[in-house]
């Protein structure tokens, strides 16, 4: 596929276009004779506005669209097409032998923010061409490359405080956003950005993944609050549930599970080294620890301190996006799982 084309048209149409932007999605162009139109579905055009009066370096790049489809039509669907106000006839319509029209029909229409004249456009290139697109000689339809349109892109937005994604690019971020937005509604998280950013909605996520795993649940922290729900919600151990409750009682998250447990700190601007004695207060339980941060560097240079030696081989790090991770992981496996039933998942 021609990844873009550059695509001459006249003023006229252009201006046709702006008056009715809502509404023209098909681009009429003389049916080539010696070959196939050289756009395809998913091919970025480049619209340039010619003057017939002016000289090449006077023609304007205007705007952008993505190409949906490139076919031909008969005469009469073609006038269909203008009565139904979707085609910007230009001045001269040509139809082919048979009668027929070549059309593009497209979408994103965009009209950029300031028209480029050609002349601007010395310092852009295609990959490998030794000239640069003010010196072409251009044709009503040109293939071009990525590198040229991005060189476009920044001469039609340079100083509009404006800013166009690569196409490609934009519909890769549109498609992950797609994507995590139907994975967050499946897990009910739907908005849930503060889940991220507090150290209780942390907390949430710990004590989430504690149940989800099939442990029982403490916090420290039961009354306060991730969004307007209480974190005693996802907590079902009591302080006086805990072997050394005076040791215990400050962790911030706690799981259970075959008289093994897991201490949670979450250490976000908190002082480190005071998670970490909380882990050494407690280090005669049966348990592993685990320090939630993106201070790596931190935990690793008072891990290595000689206080914290006795907890030092059953201490990990948690990066926040390996937590959110395991966390959506977790809850996707869940959600599927609990039509079995499980006696251990109860």
């Amino acid at each position: 596929m021609i990844e873009a084309i550059l695509l001459v048209t006249t003023r006229d149409w252009v201006e046709c276009v702006k008056r009715n932007l809502d509404r023209v999605d098909v681009c009429q162009f003389p049916k080539p004779r010696k070959r196939k139109p050289l756009a395809g579905p998913g091919s970025i055009a480049i619209i340039i506005a010619r003057n017939p009066s002016e000289s090449r370096g006077n023609w304007s790049i205007i705007g952008e669209f993505k190409v949906t489809n490139v076919r031909y039509v008969s005469r009469e669907e073609y006038e269909e097409l203008k009565r139904s106000g979707r085609v910007c006839e230009p001045p001269l319509p040509k139809y082919g032998n048979d009668g027929e029209v070549a059309v593009i029909e497209f979408e994103d229409l965009r009209i950029y923010p300031r028209e480029v004249k050609l002349s601007e456009l010395c310092d852009v290139k295609k990959a490998g061409a030794s000239k640069p697109l003010c010196e072409w000689k251009i044709t009503g339809e040109m293939s071009v490359d990525k590198q040229l349109v991005e060189g476009i892109r920044r001469k039609v937005y340079a100083g509009t405080g404006e800013h166009r994604v690569g196409g490609d690019l934009a519909e890769k971020i549109a498609e992950l956003e797609k994507r995590l937005s139907f994975i967050e509604s499946l897990l009910g998280l739907s908005g849930s950005t503060e889940m991220f950013q507090t150290h209780e909605c942390i907390e949430r996520m710990l004590l989430e993944l504690g149940k989800a795993l099939g442990f029982r649940t403490y916090t420290a922290d039961q009354s306060r609050k991730c969004g307007d729900v209480k974190l005693e919600k996802f907590a079902d151990l009591a302080q006086s549930d805990l072997p050394l409750p005076e040791k215990l009682k400050y962790i911030d998250v706690i799981w259970h599970g075959q008289d093994v447990y897991y201490l949670f700190e979450v250490v976000l601007k908190s002082d480190m080294e005071k998670a970490l004695l909380r882990f050494v207060n407690a280090s005669e339980l049966n348990a592993r620890y685990y320090i939630v941060s993106d201070d790596k560097e931190l935990f690793d240079k008072a891990i290595n301190s000689k206080v914290f030696k006795r907890v030092r081989d059953r201490t990990s790090f948690i990066s926040l996006n390996e937590l959110k991770r395991d966390y959506y992981i977790t809850k996707l496996w869940r959600t599927n799982i609990d039509k079995l039933k499980l006696p251990y998942l109860s």
